[in-house]
Parts: C-alpha cells; structure tokens; sequence
C-alpha cells in the first residue's frame, strides 16, 4: 500500500512534544474531523488534509496522552495529560474547565458515557486497586469503580475503558489479561451481557489489551 504524510500545520511531531504513543481519535460526528494530542490539541476539519492548534499547551506543558469525544454533543471533548490533570470543553475548545484535585499519575484512557457528557471513566497508570475513576459531576468529584472482592477487579494495570454503544450502564476494560466487563458502571466487574456472573475475564484471555475500539454498536475490537 501507498502511505503519503498527512501532518500540514501540524508541529508537534518535529519537536518531538507528544506522548511515545500520541493519541489520535475521529469525531463520532463527522469522520473528516479528527483530533491529535501533543502538547497541544490538534484538529483538522477536512480529513487531515490541514491541521490547527484547538488549544495550547498547559502550565508545565505536559503531553496529551488520551483524548475523547462525547457521542451527546459535538461541542464536548475530554482530554487527559501524563501529569494527571483531566479537562473537557462543552463550547467546542473555546473554553476549557481544568480538574486537577484528583491525579498524580498519568491519563491513559477515557470514555464518555454515550448519552450524558458530563459522565465519564478515566483510566490512570500504575498496578493498584484504584486506577478505574468514574465521575457524574464532570470531574468535580470523583468515585473509584474498580470494584472489590469476588466482583472486583484484579490489582492489575489498565490500559483502555470504553462504555457500550447502546447501554448506558455497561463499561469495558482492557487489562494485562485481557477484558473485564461492568453492567453496572464499574460497582462490579465480570458480568457478561446476558447477566450470568462470570468469575473470570470476558476474554481475550491472557493477553494485554491496550486499546478497545467499538465497530458499529454490537461489535468490540480489542
């Protein structure tokens, strides 16, 4: 195949100012629209033909290492930084509110939930029994939603959390062994779509999975 380079405008890349692995994500509302993170946010509106700053970088300029999109509203994005710090605009990316109460460690995944922006699960690196975050306040608070005991998750690191296309209160993440699954938004873990308790993962089995990707609404890429 043919591969042409698609970064007109685009600066991060040469000065190296982006995470190893810098995020790249499609508007769920228009696919010619994209966003890229380095230190900035990047967006092109015209299939990455040209590309614009959407905002600069932030105090300490920490690199963008996640980037979502809310399916609600075209308006809305969520950006999480490897320095912990979470932020989301509702205008488009005229404003930005910024929640730094929370994190010390580096932003690897979030997910929107697909009907109400200001709910979200934010993934933080590091093994422990605390690196699944749930907000409904749009980052004012925070719950953790790893779970505990037999329907809890293992104390493993997670890569990627996504919620169900279709279901508001399913939640998927990828893990070092494989995909748990949550009917009811990470208070417990290992339910599968047809409600039967399941005691271990809802596969792949034994394998890491860094990134989980929805084809349609009935089909989860891992």
């Amino acid at each position: 195949g043919h591969w042409d380079p698609a970064v007109s405008g685009l600066t991060d890349h040469v000065t190296q100012h982006c995470a190893f692995f810098a995020p790249l994500e499609m508007s769920p509302h228009d696919p010619m629209t994209l966003l890229a993170g380095g230190q900035s946010l990047w967006r092109t509106t015209d299939g990455a033909a040209s590309w614009q700053p959407l905002r600069g970088p932030v105090f300490g300029n920490p690199n963008i290492n996640a980037i979502a999109f809310a399916k609600s509203s075209p308006l809305v994005i969520w950006l999480g930084y490897d320095n912990g710090l979470v932020s989301f605009t509702s205008d488009g990316g005229s404003t930005w509110t910024d929640r730094t109460t929370v994190f010390g460690r580096q932003v690897l995944s979030i997910a929107v939930n697909p009907s109400v922006w200001t709910e979200a699960f934010v993934i933080l690196d590091q093994t422990s029994n605390d690196n699944v975050l749930y907000t409904n306040t749009a980052g004012a608070s925070w719950q953790v939603r790893n779970g505990s005991g037999t329907t809890g998750l293992p104390t493993i690191a997670i890569s990627a959390v996504t919620y169900h296309p279709l279901q508001p209160n399913w939640v998927y993440v990828g893990t070092d062994i494989g995909v748990f699954a949550s009917e009811d938004k990470g208070l417990t873990w290992s339910v599968t779509p047809t409600g039967a308790t399941n005691s271990g993962n809802d596969g792949p089995n034994n394998v890491e999975v860094d990134d989980l990707v929805w084809q349609g609404t009935t089909h989860l890429l891992a």
